[in-house]
């Protein structure tokens, strides 16, 4: 069993780690708000309204977060060779599954936000996302950091 469970982690934890020498998995400083919500076409009463960060649009959050600070197992902010930088997040099986079932349909958009604050919304997934996923932008190492043990 313990041969199985590290089989399937090492690699996500090479995968993150690997695309910078730097890189540490860590954890989210205590007291942060970390929630992952669906964004969705109109407002209704399930939905909280938020500017969005880069164009002050209108978005509208489902209420309920599919993921949550809680959720996070390991997360990690990174730089590439061309100096894009990324926040890598691994939640647990729970939201997990909770992602993939959300993202199964292409099309959908998520929003992040980080201590009360919309700072990103995905312009559209494409592809199902489930344990782990990176959110990069215009961010920079320190912005991530602040947010990190």
């Amino acid at each position: 069993m313990f041969l199985r469970i590290l089989v399937c982690v090492l690699p996500v934890i090479l995968c993150l780690t690997g695309c910078d020498r730097t890189a540490k998995l860590t954890r989210l400083k205590s007291g942060v708000t970390f929630e992952v919500h669906s964004i969705l076409a109109t407002a209704s009463a399930n939905t909280i309204s938020m500017p969005a960060p880069d164009t002050g649009e209108e978005v509208f959050l489902f209420v309920n977060p599919l993921v949550t600070a809680a959720d996070v197992v390991f997360a990690t902010a990174t730089t590439d060779e061309f100096d894009l930088v990324a926040l890598n997040v691994i939640v647990n099986k729970a939201a997990g599954a909770t992602l993939a079932a959300a993202t199964a349909t292409p099309g959908s958009r998520l929003g992040v936000v980080v201590n009360g604050k919309l700072i990103f919304v995905s312009p559209v997934v494409t592809a199902t996302i489930s344990n782990s996923f990176a959110i990069s932008g215009s961010f920079n190492i320190e912005d991530w950091n602040a947010i990190l043990e």
